[in-house]
């Protein structure tokens, strides 16, 4: 039980003062009484009942109160600002060295609280560890050790969650690139497993990783269409709050720049472009830096999803775009580096630079491998097949197109089969000169369009493509 008596005569004079100035300010008579009464002497608590005319569970409020006070003045109000908690957690092994073993306690445990609302959990180490070696020899030390290890073991319970989190965007990557059955299921056991971690510790760290992982599962994936997800707007709102919340020296503070880019998907995939106008402008922003949050988000795709966007809005801009200066890209990560050298051959498209756009794709062909990757193998060459449509070299084009026919045929893609529309659309594109055939490339497009909602085949070209053969 707390000595609130043995406390305030421990109380330094200036902390001392402090306090009793706040409560003369507030007019707290009682407190004041109380606080005045234990700092000069052993006066009874029977008497301090009479003198105050309370009766003890009112002394037991007011005691609790006074102990509340004497905590936030030892820590200089500590919830004030977050710079103060660090001062004070540095101050830890100062105070336990030089005050009484019960101020140390009071302000240790002040500290715990308020670190405890702000989810600071490595400080929260150090906390119970000076909590450890001040009740050494009280039945209290168990209790603390608990609470020590129970930190340790959210730290490896946040560290794995980070690991599941890199490890799923490296798989949503790889799905994105291949879309096989195979690659869903390692993205839903991934799933289950943050699941996992936070029934362990359901701390707001660990609850906004799981949020990511659900939102992108959602946006890029068919998953949910099948098995109930939360909305994802909900759950970016969720993920805001979130990070509103944690300390300024949490890692998980810097990765809003990843809840605008979702924002951007999930506002862009409805077609709600005036909601995705406010988050392409805030990402754009950032388009420089946004790489360096590969192992938190898909961030990789805004690269296309921004060509999309702009064919919806403002069409004639993709022109005068820079080509994305692949520098900053981590050669090891294909998605990040295919996607930028397709978003690099659009832009020369609509400049007008036909054959250097060709130039580019051909020579990511060489250069990388997408043996198995099936989606974009597909998505790379008909870009290619339809450039060279554009160039008005139809055997280049008819060489890629009829190698795609027996690709899908020969490896089974079932899941690829509605690319054939296209193909024959292209075909007849290359071969007919009857304007009577336009019906039936228009059929062969609405056949290709709706089946490619899934997949979104070619969305960085497709404003040229609804331009050709939508009419």
């Amino acid at each position: 039980m707390i000595d609130l008596r043995k406390i305030i005569s421990q109380l330094d004079s200036s902390v001392y003062q402090r306090l009793e100035q706040n409560m003369i300010k507030r007019k707290a008579d009682n407190s004041l009484f109380l606080l005045k009464t234990y700092r000069t002497g052993n006066t009874p608590d029977k008497i301090i009942i009479n003198e105050l005319n309370i009766n003890p569970t009112a002394l037991y409020t007011l005691k609790s109160r006074l102990y509340d006070k004497i905590q936030d003045h030892i820590t200089d109000n500590l919830p004030v600002e977050m710079e103060d908690i660090i001062g004070q957690v540095n101050q830890i092994h100062q105070v336990c060295y030089n005050s009484s073993k019960d101020v140390a306690i009071a302000f240790l445990t002040k500290l715990e609280e308020n670190l405890l609302v702000k989810d600071m959990h490595g400080e929260l180490l150090i906390v119970y560890s000076a909590l450890k070696q001040l009740n050494l020899f009280s039945d209290r030390y168990f209790h603390y050790a608990q609470l020590y290890n129970k930190q340790i073991a959210y730290s490896l319970t946040l560290e794995k969650s980070n690991e599941i989190l890199g490890n799923f965007n490296r798989h949503l990557a790889k799905y994105d690139f291949s879309r096989s059955e195979e690659d869903l299921d390692t993205l839903k056991f991934l799933y289950n497993g943050i699941q996992e971690q936070y029934a362990l510790n359901a701390s707001k760290q660990i609850e906004l990783i799981r949020n990511i992982i659900e939102i992108q599962l959602s946006i890029f994936t068919n998953y949910f269409s099948q098995n109930a997800g939360a909305e994802p707007k909900a759950l970016l709102k969720q993920s805001e709050a979130i990070i509103s919340e944690l300390p300024d020296n949490a890692e998980q503070k810097q990765w809003q720049p990843v809840l605008d880019y979702l924002y951007f998907e999930y506002f862009n995939k409805k077609d709600d472009l005036l909601n995705a106008k406010l988050y392409y402008e805030k990402v754009n922003k950032l388009c420089c830096s946004l790489p360096f949050y590969s192992n938190i988000g898909l961030v990789s795709k805004f690269h296309i999803s921004k060509l999309n966007y702009l064919q919806k809005t403002d069409l004639r801009s993709i022109a005068h775009l820079d080509v994305f200066n692949d520098g900053i890209l981590d050669s090891k990560n294909m998605h990040s580096v295919v996607l930028a050298t397709i978003y690099n051959s659009v832009i020369l498209f609509y400049s007008g630079e036909l054959k250097s756009a060709i130039a580019v794709l051909n020579n990511l062909l060489n250069k990388i491998s997408v043996k198995g990757l099936h989606s974009i193998n597909i998505d790379v060459k008909l870009t290619l097949a339809f450039y060279y449509i554009k160039k008005h070299e139809p055997d280049m084009a008819e060489n890629i197109l009829k190698s795609l026919t027996r690709k899908i045929k020969t490896d089974d893609l079932g899941a690829f089969a509605y690319v054939n529309n296209l193909i024959k659309l292209f075909l007849l594109d290359i071969n007919d000169k009857n304007k009577q055939q336009k019906l039936s490339k228009k059929d062969l497009y609405v056949l290709f369009s709706t089946q490619n909602k899934n997949y979104r085949l070619l969305s960085h070209l497709s404003s040229e493509l609804d331009a050709r053969y939508a009419v």
